[in-house]
This record gives C-alpha cells, sequence and structure tokens, in this order.
C-alpha cells in the first residue's frame, strides 16, 4: 500500500517532511504515523497541520498544505504552502488565529492537546476555521484507553509531573461539545487513540 508523501517548501530543509516530523519532541513521529493510517485526504484539499513546538519554543507550529493528486496514482499527497507559529490553545483571545472562517478541508492536531490552557476554546476556533462537514484529527501520547499496559504506563508519571493522561470519555464529550459530530474513537496501539470529528455548521 503507497503511503502519504509530505514535502516542504522551505530550500533550506530538504525533505523534511519525507513521512514524519523531525524535532525534539520524541513521539512526533510516531503520531504522525498513526494520523496518517487514519487519514482520507482529496486532491485540492487544503490542511492545517497543528503540532507540538520544537524543544525551546512555547508557540504551536501551524504548517499549511496542498492535497495534489499522486501522479503515479496512488494516495494524494501533501505538499507544504506555509508555516508560521501560533498562540493556539493558550487561552488569550488576542491570539485568534488569522485565517478567515472556513479556511481549511482538514485540521490536525498533533501532539498539542496537553499544551491547551483552554481546551473548548481552542476547539471552537478550530471548528470556526473548518469549512461545514470538514475534518478533524487529534493524536496526543497523552490521549491513552485503560488495558493491559495503562497501569504500568501510571507507574511512570508522578503528581510532579504536568501531563495529564486523557480519556476517550472526556476527549469525546469535549468535541462533541465544540459542535462536531460523527466522533469516533479510532484505537492505535495497546494504549493509545485517536479522535476524529467533523463539523457541523
Amino acid at each position: 500500500m503507497q503511503e502519504l508523501t509530505f514535502t516542504n517548501s522551505r530550500s533550506n530543509t530538504p525533505g523534511t517532511y519525507s513521512f514524519g516530523v523531525p524535532g525534539s519532541y520524541k513521539h512526533k513521529t510516531a503520531l504522525y504515523q498513526q494520523v496518517l493510517n487514519n487519514i482520507t485526504l482529496k486532491s485540492g484539499q487544503v490542511v492545517l497541520e497543528l503540532s507540538c513546538p520544537d524543544e525551546g519554543r512555547p508557540e504551536v507550529q501551524a504548517i499549511i498544505h496542498g492535497v495534489h493528486p499522486d501522479p503515479m496514482g496512488g494516495k494524494p499527497l501533501l505538499f507544504g504552502i506555509s508555516e508560521t507559529e501560533t498562540g493556539f490553545g493558550n487561552g488569550n483571545s488576542q491570539n485568534r488565529a488569522s485565517w478567515v472562517d472556513g479556511s481549511f478541508d482538514v485540521i490536525i492536531c498533533l501532539g498539542i492537546f496537553n499544551l491547551m490552557k483552554d481546551h473548548s476554546g481552542t476547539m471552537a476556533e478550530i471548528h470556526r476555521l473548518l469549512i461545514p462537514g470538514g475534518k478533524v484529527i487529534i493524536a496526543d501520547q497523552w490521549f491513552r484507553r485503560t488495558g493491559p499496559m495503562f497501569a504500568n504506563l501510571l507507574q511512570q508519571y508522578g503528581r510532579s509531573n504536568d501531563s495529564r493522561i486523557y480519556s476517550p470519555a472526556w476527549v469525546t464529550r469535549l468535541v462533541k461539545k465544540s459542535r462536531f459530530g460523527m466522533v469516533d474513537i479510532l484505537a492505535s496501539g495497546p494504549t493509545n487513540f485517536l479522535c476524529t470529528g467533523t463539523a457541523i455548521k
């Protein structure tokens, strides 16, 4: 099965998006692969990727991709159009995204959920940016389902750790409350899950 190929428009780092995003965030590439395995794209769509920042950078990375047909007949290809930093999820209304309503067909949230200070506000902004019927897919290393490995996972994180583990039920309620329908929880590995939803307008 052919896989999506990611290219980057920045000439100083050719091949940066060749199936995986490099960065100091150790789970970023794995999360990206999980998203790719569960996403359906069509030629002509515009995709916004919101991903966790590299170490030392507080802002969320926002990358706009165009979806183009594969000349070899495989799955559509994503081509990076632009990249910027944004205040997504920091709870400051002055950092509202500059894009107009309905700018994107698909929004990918990659490893940013635990960085959000205002989950409801961030999901409302994602909803605003999507077209009617637009898709959101959220992947985070802290999205965990109960299972045989869950108890061992909890032992690795003490009370001093600032990361929270999110349950499928909690994430589903948040996404539905933010006016998304067809909310689906997709298993990804023994404990992880992804969440997808469709914008209702």
